[in-house]
C-alpha cells in the first residue's frame, strides 16, 4: 500500500481525534448537562470515525483485491497472447520453410522437365533433320538430259521435312513427265505423303503418257493407302520433244506460267483443273487434261502455292502478279538466274522469317541456238546483291545423295 493511501485510510480517525481534542476544552468550560453533552457528542464522533475508518479501510482492501484479480487476469492473458505469439510465429516459420522446400522441389521437377523436354526436342530435332535429309535425297539432283530443253529447280523447306515434291519422269525416249506437288502440311507426317506421291508417280507416269489418267488412278490409290485427312495438289506434265508439245493435267495447283519468248507474254495455264488429290473419294472423276505447243525460248514455270502466298510483316501476300512481272521482266535472263532471282525477291519480300510454307520451282526451257541471254543484267544484279548465293545454300542439296 502506498503512503497515500494509508493518509486517506487514516484520515477518519484523524478526524475525530481532532474533533475529540477540540470538544474536551469546551466540555471543561461548561457544568452540568452541557459537559455531558459535550462528552457524548465527542464520543459519538469518535465512534462515527471509527466506523467510517472500518468501512474505509474495508472499501480499500476489496478494491485491492479486485485489482490483484484483475492484475493476475491481465498477466495471464498477457501470458497466453505472448504463448500464441510465439506458436503464430513457429508456425509461420515453419509454414515458410515448407513453402520454400515446396517451392524449391517445384524449381527442380520444373528444370528436370525442361531437361527432358530439352532432350527430347533435340533428339526431335535431329530425327527431322535426318528424315529431311532422306528426303531431299528422293528428289532429283540434277537436270534431266533432255535433248532440246533446259531444266531448272529450286526447293527450299520450311523446315527440316518439307510436303513439297518435284520430279522428272523419263516415259519413253521421246517423252518426259514433269511433276510438282504439294502435300497439306508440313514435317514428318507431310514428308510420308510426299514419298508415297513419289513411288505412285514413278510407278504410273512409266505406264502412260496420259496425265489425266495418272491424276486419276493417283487419286484412288491414294485413299486407298492413306488413312489420313491429308490431300495433295499436283500439277503433271508429259513433254514430248518430238512435237514439242506439253500436255498437262491439274489438281489443284496453282497455275503454271507460259513464258512467251517471241513478244514476253505470259499466259497463265487455266484449262485441265481438277479437285486436289484425296480431297474426294469418286471413282468415276476424271480430271481434265490440256496441251500447249512451245515455241523456241519458251519456258514454262510450274511452282507451289508457297512462292505466291509467302506474306511480310504487313500480312500481304506476294501474290501471283509480282511473280508474272517478275518473270517477264527476267525473261531474257538464263533459266537458273531467273528462278535464283524469284526466290531471292521472295525471300527479301517476306523478309525470311514469315516464309512458313515450303516453296519449289520448276521451270521449263525450249532451247532456242539463237536466243540472246541478256547477261549484263544478271552480272549486275549479282554485283548488287552478294547474298543471293548465301540464300541459295539453305536450300542446297548437292551434296546429298541420291536414291
Amino acid at each position: 500500500m502506498t503512503h497515500d493511501a494509508e493518509e486517506r485510510r487514516n484520515m477518519p480517525l484523524i478526524v475525530s481525534v481532532a474533533v475529540s481534542f477540540a470538544l474536551f476544552p469546551a466540555a471543561a468550560a461548561l457544568d452540568g448537562w452541557a459537559a455531558f453533552t459535550a462528552c457524548l457528542l465527542g464520543a459519538l464522533s469518535g465512534a462515527v470515525a471509527v466506523m467510517l475508518s472500518c468501512r474505509c479501510r474495508k472499501r480499500l482492501r476489496s478494491m485491492n483485491n479486485d485489482l490483484c484479480v484483475k492484475n493476475e487476469e491481465l498477466k495471464q492473458q498477457s501470458q497466453e497472447l505472448e504463448e500464441k505469439l510465439t506458436t503464430i510465429q513457429v508456425e509461420s516459420q515453419r509454414t515458410w520453410q515448407e513453402q520454400q522446400e515446396a517451392s524449391q522441389k517445384r524449381q527442380h521437377r520444373m528444370d528436370s522437365i525442361n531437361e527432358m523436354l530439352k532432350d527430347m526436342l533435340n533428339h526431335t530435332d535431329l530425327e527431322m533433320e535426318s528424315v529431311g535429309k532422306l528426303q531431299q535425297s528422293l528428289l532429283p539432283r540434277k537436270s534431266p538430259p533432255f535433248e532440246g530443253y533446259h531444266f531448272s529447280m529450286l526447293y527450299q523447306p520450311s523446315g527440316w521435312a518439307s510436303g513439297d515434291y518435284y520430279d522428272f519422269i523419263p516415259v519413253n525416249p521421246s517423252t518426259l513427265g514433269v511433276v510438282v506437288a504439294d502435300v497439306s502440311g508440313h514435317g514428318g507426317r507431310a514428308s510420308v505423303v510426299m514419298a508415297i506421291i513419289r513411288a505412285l508417280m514413278q510407278t504410273f507416269a512409266k505406264c502412260s503418257i496420259s496425265p489425266a489418267g495418272i491424276m486419276k488412278r493417283i487419286n484412288l490409290m491414294m485413299h486407298k493407302l492413306v488413312p489420313t485427312d491429308d490431300f495433295v495438289t499436283v500439277f503433271y506434265a508429259v513433254l514430248d520433244r518430238g512435237n514439242n508439245m506439253l500436255k498437262y493435267s491439274s489438281a489443284g495447283q496453282p497455275y503454271a506460267l507460259h513464258v512467251h519468248a517471241q513478244d514476253g507474254e505470259i499466259t497463265e495455264l487455266k484449262d485441265a483443273l481438277g479437285i486436289p488429290v484425296k480431297v474426294m473419294d469418286l471413282s468415276d472423276y476424271e480430271y481434265e487434261e490440256c496441251a500447249v505447243e512451245l515455241a523456241p525460248g519458251d519456258r514454262v514455270i510450274l511452282f507451289t502455292d508457297g512462292v505466291i502466298e509467302a506474306m511480310n510483316p504487313s500480312r500481304e501476300l506476294y501474290g501471283i502478279q509480282r511473280l508474272i512481272e517478275l518473270c517477264r521482266s527476267t525473261r531474257l535472263w538464263p533459266i537458273e538466274d531467273q528462278i535464283k532471282w524469284i526466290q531471292h525477291n521472295v525471300v527479301e519480300f517476306a523478309q525470311f522469317k514469315n516464309l512458313n510454307d515450303d516453296f519449289t520451282i520448276v521451270a521449263i526451257e525450249r532451247s532456242d541456238p539463237d536466243f540472246k541471254y541478256d547477261l549484263d543484267s544478271v552480272k549486275e544484279i549479282y554485283a548488287n546483291n552478294t547474298e543471293i548465293d548465301m540464300e541459295l545454300d539453305y536450300m542446297d542439296i548437292a551434296d546429298i545423295p541420291s536414291i
